[in-house]
């Protein structure tokens, strides 16, 4: 594989930037809600459930927000001990 074919695989498009935008701005929306519900509910007699449902949500979609730089970051160390190896 040449050098071009791997610089090319990392970067993205910049229409592939523009399709995933808006779900970021989607993700970061419920985010603040579901931090506002905690901050809101916490401590809260007869309220926990909202709290856990919204920190798990928090949790999952944090996921969202972390898992394509963590991939794009995995990814560019792989190539990059591939090419060390070679």
């Amino acid at each position: 594989m040449s050098e071009t074919n791997t610089t090319q695989k990392l970067r993205f498009s910049s229409s592939t930037l523009m399709t995933t935008f808006p779900s970021y701005i989607f993700f970061a929306g419920i985010s603040f809600m579901a931090i506002r519900v905690i901050l809101n509910n916490y401590g809260v007699e007869g309220e926990e459930w909202r709290v856990v449902c919204a920190s798990i949500a928090l949790a999952l979609f944090s996921l969202f927000f972390i898992a394509p730089f963590w991939a794009k970051a995995y990814v560019k160390r792989k190539f990059e001990a591939q090419k060390k190896a070679e």
